[in-house]
């Protein structure tokens, strides 16, 4: 009886379980269509609602783009069967089907529904019965910008516990016609109409419907995916729904807690867009009674094919258009022969208002005035008389300026005179050429998109020895083309297989394309072995393809925004199956192009996939176990071939292509320059764990950052193998290549071990020279595959780009290759043996392939084989941890064998591979071989850092850090520092507050507990702080403080550009929950703090960006009472953004403080320098300080700061070791903006001749009269003082020596004019400068450029010897030192040019410079800036930082835009220099510029 009691009692408590946990709703949410991002917006939703109700959201969604997406579940009239409520957020106001949209009524009778956003827009049949099911009627919604949301209706069910709101930029839709909505929030926006007024707009934007059927919630908020997933919209949406449903009740507030259903439909092929077609690239046919003339421009739309010479071609519909939006501009017409005119019609662009002036020449030098408009307020077109002018030859239209903005641009031009019917353009030479360039890539099939299928073209002898004679190869190997532009062009990466099958990733769109189809995987094979391919097959077909590894069945590929595995389970040379192991560890195409994205891919014989990761990074990448991983920079990520355990490697580098491996899981790259901002083509050594600085560190932070092994200053790396092969000998063997596209070769690199990582023993030798290199590797028969991507640049530039060549040793045959699908466990465990790395990585891959090893015996023998290779050993041993089947343990003994150290270093990177439980027997005792070349401690040392490092899982932090401390390895304290900042943070403390902690333990301690972003951590740090009386001790913890007060910002997926900020030691600085404590410990230590503090206190709070008025003030109070510390406040000072006014009369003591200083403020005739009453420093004073104190001294509008400066720089100059402290000061003070305020100043001190100061005045004279920017006054004053003075000859001397001194190439003229100055000193001074600026004077017969094509241009600018000092003079004469620097102590404006000729050779850098839009250098095209506000500016990015912007027009003028203040930036697809600038050069003067760029490389 008690038996069934219990039963019965067991049996209604779980009645009333069940009862507690209703049956979840089931809802049905329907997406897809136009102008959404419904690929994440479903996920968002689905996910959102779950997460708040027990409510399964099903999911049926579509990528289809149109307005009609493929909806094929409305086809049968049960589409909504078995579930409670359906979403519609449909974007689809194509759809009409009449009788589909009925079913969807029909269901609505009885089933609730939720509509959102664009779903108010949907399904139109021609009658309003979807609008009367919604309530509501929208047809246009206005711009994105915030909606103020207020719910009404505050006591519906829905609203009553939600706060009004508002959202992000959003579309607010309007409400044409109200049916039986009730409202329950209205939106309010403040926008900008159409006709330029701000006005506010507010419309319904929440509501329910209870008159047509079943229940209906209703929102039109939800256009972006910020908005869909902020809180307060799910909230809102979750209320409605279940309020829709009837069961807004606690019961089903509470989270889903099954799996929802997900249905994807394809959608439909996009059309083909119509593409408008362009104007003709050459004029029609002229009139019989034409006059025919010329056009020439100051610049042209080239890139939209609106030439100069559309002004004059009789059609309305074309026009000419500057290149840019910069005033003023020209338009020149030439005749045949003199005309009379009596006018002029002009027809301009849009009908603006132009501010315009018309010139006549006869001879186009001496120009008269014709129509002067340049005060004119009417719109165009303008038709203009003036009295008849005879004999004029040429016409210049000069375009002043546009009331509106805009270009310049004229479609039409009409003259008036007797003879002149009608004009029509006569092309010249250079015309033409651009004109059939133009009708070239018209006529290309694959302009838009697509690629050439891959075909076997077979070439002649003499066809292959022309591309063959590119690639030089080593003496002893021999080289074959394996493959031209027509079986695989456009060669990025390439993988071999063992037997030579090839895989080439071949990509049209390079690094800045993003046009459809251009990418694919191709399939080479040699099948007859004689090094040319014979057959070419697309493997897949994929956009971006990057990096590739080939194993066995499968071949992973990077391809932006995904790495994947695609399979060829038949070895048909096609995938039948894509896998996507990794989502998102690259931006797509929606976002950017492919450059500085995550690029190579290289496989370890641990078993893991290395990606090259560029400096761009990625926002979220998610594996196939769920991890999520973002990294803002650039490394090397890494993720098992399934996609799990994905993780970030190493970090902090810029660009690197792809890592090559050594069989010892050594790994290294070469990284790419960073355009002069300091940062060089650099060769790094990876050891895992490891932060290389760029951009955050490697400036200010350098000691923080591990160090390359070489820096090779120009160039552009790229693709990367190591080759450990038995044909290449020892010379070649065993070693890292690199291949640099920019320098043309692929290099082998001679590092030997050095403590924990590496050094570069001597210089990389050049393996391969070819054009373009961007990648190689090897095949298990010692050959190397190496592509060249010749013919173009950074994007699609026709079909006929690239190609591969094989070369291999002559005189090694390779044993044949084992069929390691049927081979033995045991046999494929003798491959490891194999003297080829290929080889045994294929064979460990098979292995790893097997469920069971039946070699494990064999396996675990080789491990512990003292006489194998260590390569093998290591092999074994990789694949005896990541095998599931092992089943031996593995006993070392007490060996202390190379091998064994090697191995048991595999059994350590392994640490994450799980072991089978009461399989291991590890027993090994850890020590070092004999030499450190063998086997290092300090490498195991490195070897387990990493590992817990990795792991997290730091066991004992304050053994391992003093032990690594008393090492003295900057690798390894590197290592130490980052492993220890994932450990317990009080285990850290601890070990700091002991007495007997050394100090090398203390600076790593923390500089761990820096990384340490947490509230126990300031706390700790402040306590110990208080405690601390050792100088040392207090300076680090000062330090850590310092570096804790700000931390590393949300990043939004913002690009930080090719010049990101480097101040460090966070891109995006932004303050966090303990800044305010920080802040306030700061300040108490400072107004604590001795001087010698309080300088270190001062120079760490500026080093981490620290802004504290208190600090300058404090550290200037300090100098004021010790002289000692002015050296510290003066180099605060030189980096501070203001200079308070009390500091500049320490600044000016500094300057007067050395003997030499006071002496060279001596009157003359005096002997002794006159003692200087106000100085406030002692006697001897560094160049450094003063070079800090000028360089203060320029922030400030002092007049004594100029003056004394003046009279110091030539004192420094001379100080011994001070050249770059003098460059320093002077380039500062010469540059300085507030330098024009002086002019007046400088003219009188300059006119003195009181030598050196008055020298220096003439110095700055010439510098502001040579200025592009600034006020006109002060440079047509200052120009007008040196022709004034140069009718002294005393002066004409010291204007001489001045121009000299600062080698002012524009003066270059001047001073060959002077050479032949009847006044014997001036001669002499003259020659001294000509000799020192190495100017010559040579006749110039060569003809100028204007006259010739392009082509013609070229050949002759390669055949022509000019003259490095007259190359000097052109590269300012040509105004590129407006936009372009040579020094990377110079403050950086457009691209760099100092080592530009490592990058591109003599033929690239003429073609460039004569068609600068041919090839825009990444990170440098321009841009078009919008404001919030309106206003817009164009140029290139000099700075990118967080919060500020910089960026430099075609004027040269800079401008800083706060980043909140920007509305949108977008990319132009032209250069920001305008064509034609050595039009007016000769060959001689182009060739001479050529060898200026040229011999800049080699500095």
């Amino acid at each position: 009886m008690l038996r069934h009691a219990l039963f019965a009692l067991l049996f209604a408590s779980s009645l009333i379980a069940h009862a507690a946990t209703p049956q979840p709703l089931k809802a049905l949410l329907i997406a897809g269509g136009c102008c959404h991002d419904y690929a994440k917006q479903h996920e968002i939703l689905s996910q959102g609602i779950q997460s708040r109700a027990n409510v399964q959201v099903d999911v049926v969604w579509t990528d289809d783009k149109s307005t009609n997406p493929p909806l094929p579940l409305y086809d049968n009239p049960d589409w909504a069967k078995g579930y409670d409520i359906i979403i519609h957020d449909e974007c689809a106001a194509g759809h009409k089907d009449f009788k589909a949209i009925k079913r969807i009524l029909d269901v609505h009778k009885t089933v609730p529904a939720v509509h959102l956003h664009c779903a108010m827009h949907s399904f139109r049949p021609g009658n309003d019965s979807w609008y009367k099911h919604l309530g509501l009627q929208s047809n246009s919604h206005g711009p994105q910008e915030p909606i103020a949301i207020t719910y009404v209706d505050k006591e519906h069910p829905i609203t009553q516990p939600l706060a009004d709101w508002t959202t992000v930029k959003e579309e607010l839709y309007n409400n044409v016609n109200i049916f039986d909505a009730h409202p329950l929030a209205m939106g309010k926006q403040t926008a900008k109409q159409k006709d330029g007024t701000i006005k506010d707009v507010e419309y319904i934007v929440a509501w329910t419907n209870e008159k047509q059927g079943a229940r209906s919630f209703s929102t039109t908020i939800g256009h972006n995916n910020d908005t869909v997933a902020d809180a307060r919209y799910l909230d809102l949406l979750t209320r409605g729904l279940l309020w829709a449903c009837d069961k807004l009740t606690p019961d089903y507030l509470t989270p889903f807690k099954g799996q929802n259903k997900v249905t994807f439909v394809k959608g439909n092929p996009a059309p083909p867009k119509p593409q408008p077609k362009p104007a003709a690239a050459t004029p029609p046919p002229a009139p019989k009674d034409a006059t025919l003339v010329t056009a020439t421009a100051s610049s042209e739309e080239g890139g939209k094919n609106n030439f100069a010479w559309r002004a004059v071609d009789g059609d309305e519909a074309t026009r000419w258009c500057a290149s840019n939006e910069q005033y003023p501009q020209w338009l020149q017409l030439e005749f045949e022969k003199p005309q009379a005119l009596t006018g002029i019609a002009t027809i301009w662009e849009n009908k603006g208002v132009y501010r315009y002036k018309v010139e006549g020449s006869t001879d186009g030098k001496t120009w008269s005035t014709l129509v002067d408009a340049s005060t004119n307020n009417k719109g165009a077109p303008y038709s203009d008389d003036f009295a008849k002018s005879d004999n004029i030859k040429f016409i210049k239209i000069h375009a002043l300026s546009k009331n509106s903005g805009g270009w310049a641009s004229i479609r039409e031009v009409k003259l008036k005179g007797e003879s002149i019917k009608s004009l029509a353009p006569k092309m010249s030479a250079q015309q033409q050429a651009t004109a059939a360039k133009v009708v070239k890539e018209e006529s290309d099939p694959y302009k838009n998109e697509g690629n050439i299928p891959p075909s076997i073209v077979k070439l002649t002898p003499q066809q292959e020895a022309e591309i063959l004679k590119d690639v030089k190869v080593p003496e002893g190997f021999e080289v074959t083309l394996f493959a031209n532009s027509a079986a695989a062009n456009y060669p990025v990466y390439v993988a071999a297989a063992p037997d030579g099958t090839l895989y080439v990733s071949s990509d049209g769109n390079g690094s800045l394309g993003r046009s459809p189809k251009r990418g694919r995987i191709i399939r080479l094979r040699d099948k007859d072995g004689d090094g040319k391919a014979d057959e070419t097959k697309v493997f897949c077909e994929v956009d971006s393809p990057r990096g590739l590894v080939w194993d066995h069945d499968r071949l992973y590929l990077v391809h932006p925004p995904h790495l994947s595995e695609f399979i060829d389970a038949d070895g048909d040379g096609t995938a039948e199956k894509q896998n996507i192991l990794v989502k998102d560890i690259a931006f797509g195409f929606k976002d950017r192009p492919a450059d500085h994205t995550t690029n190579g891919l290289s496989l370890g014989i641990d078993g893991w996939l290395y990606i090259a990761g560029g400096d761009f990074g990625f926002m979220k990448a998610t594996g196939t176990d769920g991890r999520t991983l973002q990294h803002r920079g650039g490394g090397v990520i890494r993720v098992r071939p399934d996609g799990t355990g994905l993780e970030i490697y190493s970090t902090g580098t810029r660009n690197i292509l792809e890592v090559a491996i050594s069989p010892l899981m050594d790994i290294f790259a070469r990284d790419n320059t960073n355009d002069g901002g300091g940062w060089n083509v650099r060769f790094h050594h990876f050891t895992g764990l490891d932060d290389h600085g760029y951009p955050r560190l490697y400036k200010n932070f350098n000691d923080e950052a591990i160090q390359p092994l070489a820096d090779y200053g120009g160039g552009s790396g790229c693709g990367a193998v190591y080759i450990d092969e038995p044909g290449f000998g020892e010379a070649w063997n065993n070693a890292p290549f690199t291949a640099d596209w920019g320098t043309n070769a692929i290099y082998k690199h001679s590092v030997r071990p050095k403590g924990a990582t590496f050094e570069e023993v001597k210089a990389p030798e050049p393996f391969i020279k070819m054009t373009r290199p961007t990648d190689a590797d090897v095949d298990g028969f010692s050959r190397v595959y190496a592509s060249s991507w010749k013919g173009a640049t950074f994007n699609w530039a026709g079909p006929d780009v690239g190609f591969i060549v094989q070369m291999r040793p002559k005189d090694y045959k390779a044993p044949a290759l084992p069929d390691y699908t049927k081979a033995s466990d045991a046999d494929l465990v003798k491959e490891l043996e194999s003297p080829s790395n290929r080889r045994r990585m294929e064979a460990q891959r098979q292995l790893l392939g097997r469920k069971e090893l039946a070699g494990s015996d064999a396996l675990s023998d080789l491990i512990v084989k003292i006489e194998a290779g260590v390569s093998s050993r290591v092999a074994a041993t990789h694949l005896y941890f990541q095998h599931p089947g092992r089943t031996s343990g593995i006993d070392f003994g007490s060996s202390e064998d190379v091998g064994s150290q090697y191995a048991l270093e595999a059994m350590q990177r392994a640490f994450n591979v799980p072991a089978k439980a009461g399989s291991l027997n590890i027993t090994m005792s850890r020590t070092s071989g004999k030499k450190e070349s063998d086997y290092s401690p300090k490498r195991a040392s490195a070897a387990s850092l990493v590992t817990e490092g990795l792991t997290g899982k730091m066991m004992n932090p304050a053994t391992t850090i003093d032990f690594i401390a008393a090492q003295n390895d900057e690798v390894l304290s590197h290592l130490a520092v980052k492993a220890a900042s994932k450990a317990e943070p009080s285990l850290l403390l601890s070990k700091l507050s002991l007495k007997q902690t050394s100090h090398a333990s203390s600076k790593l301690l923390l500089r761990a507990l820096a990384m340490m972003h947490k509230p126990e951590v300031v706390t700790g740090l402040i306590e110990q702080l208080d405690q601390a009386t050792d100088p040392a001790l207090r300076q680090g913890i000062l330090a850590a403080i310092c570096r804790l007060h700000f931390t590393e910002g949300e990043w939004k997926g913002d690009s930080w550009g090719t010049r990101p900020d480097t101040r460090g030691p966070y891109y995006q600085p932004e303050p966090w929950s303990e800044t305010t404590k920080i802040a306030a410990a700061l300040k108490e230590a400072l107004a604590k703090a001795g001087p010698e503090e309080a300088a270190f206190l001062v120079k760490e709070m500026n080093r981490n960006r620290i802004q504290s008025d208190d600090a300058l003030q404090r550290i200037l109070t300090l100098a004021k009472q010790d002289p000692k510390v002015i050296p510290d406040a003066v180099a605060q000072l030189a980096v501070a953004e203001t200079i308070p006014v009390d500091a500049i009369p320490m600044l000016v003591s500094v300057l007067k403080s050395t003997p030499e200083l006071q002496l060279a403020q001596t009157p003359k005739g005096q002997t002794t320098p006159t003692p200087v009453t106000d100085n406030l420093v002692e006697p001897e004073v560094s160049s450094t300080t003063i070079s800090q104190a000028i360089i203060a001294l320029t922030k400030t509008d002092s007049a004594e700061g100029v003056s004394t400066t003046l009279t110091a720089l030539s004192p420094l100059q001379k100080m011994p070791g001070a050249f770059k402290d003098y460059e320093a000061a002077s380039t500062a003070f010469f540059t300085s903006p507030k330098l024009e305020n002086h002019h007046q100043l400088i003219e009188s001190i300059a006119e003195k001749l009181e030598a050196p100061a008055s020298r220096h005045a003439d110095a700055a004279l010439l510098n502001l009269a040579s200025r592009t920017t600034g006020s006109p006054e002060s440079r047509e004053l200052s120009q007008k003082a040196l022709d004034h003075g140069w009718q002294d000859a005393k002066r004409r001397i010291q204007i001489i020596d001045a121009i000299a001194s600062i080698k002012h190439m524009a003066s270059a003229p001047k001073i060959l004019a002077a050479t032949d100055d009847p006044d014997p000193k001036v001669k002499a001074a003259a020659e001294r400068a000509a000799k020192g600026m190495k100017l010559t004077k040579v006749a110039d017969t060569t003809p100028k450029l204007a006259t010739m094509t392009p082509e013609a241009a070229i050949a002759a600018v390669l055949k022509t010897k000019g003259d490095l000092a007259l190359g000097e003079q052109v590269f300012t004469r040509a105004t590129c030192v407006a936009c372009h620097t040579t020094k990377e102590s110079e403050a950086q404006k457009g691209p760099y040019l100092g080592n530009i000729a490592q990058t591109y050779k003599r033929p690239e850098l003429a073609q460039n410079i004569l068609d600068p839009n041919k090839t825009i250098a990444q990170g440098f095209a321009s841009e078009m800036i919008t404001l919030k506000d309106g206003t817009q500016q164009m140029g290139f990015i000099t700075l990118e930082g967080a919060s500020e912007v910089k960026l430099r027009n075609i004027a040269a003028q800079e401008f800083a835009f706060k980043t909140t203040d920007i509305k949108e930036r977008q990319k132009l697809p032209m250069s920001m220099m305008p064509p034609g600038l050595m039009m007016n050069f000769t060959v001689r003067e182009f060739a001479s510029l050529l060898d200026y760029l040229e011999a800049l490389a080699k500095k």
